[in-house]
């Protein structure tokens, strides 16, 4: 096992390293393990997590800095690999896969339009309700 994950280039590499050790062991092609080594290294990554509250405030905030990074570029390889399946989908709305079942189905929300309301009946300020909320932010 790696001594310690770090960043999400650290996570991805342990994760191909996983691949291609089931590869060695079962045969088949590196991707066909991929998603199940990721969890894997995830997990190895999280195990770190509990040494993490241990350390000082300078080191947390490192360490939650990473975390964000990591999670920003995890969801973008998400992204990637849902454009790459509802592209394989065809068009089609509905699809079963093993034990999946896929849907990417159109979805509608209406909203009100404040401005055009502003411009059709005056000032919505009695109207309007202020909800006050912290946001936690490093930079």
């Amino acid at each position: 096992m790696t001594a310690r994950i770090e960043s999400k280039r650290n996570i991805m590499n342990r994760a191909w390293e996983i691949s291609r050790a089931a590869v060695k062991k079962h045969g088949g092609k590196v991707v066909q393990f991929f998603a199940e080594a990721l969890r894997q290294a995830w997990q190895e990554f999280k195990s770190l997590i509990g040494e993490v509250l241990d350390m000082d405030m300078y080191s947390r905030i490192k360490a939650y800095k990473s975390l964000k990074i990591i999670a920003e570029e995890l969801e973008s390889e998400m992204n990637k690999i849902k454009d790459s399946i509802i592209a394989e989908m065809n068009g089609s709305s509905k699809l079963v896969v093993g034990e999946y079942k896929l849907s990417y189905t159109e979805s509608t929300r209406e909203t009100l339009d404040k401005k055009r309301l502003e411009a059709d009946l005056g000032s919505l300020a009695e109207y309007t309700k202020t909800t006050i909320y912290k946001r936690f932010c490093v930079v």
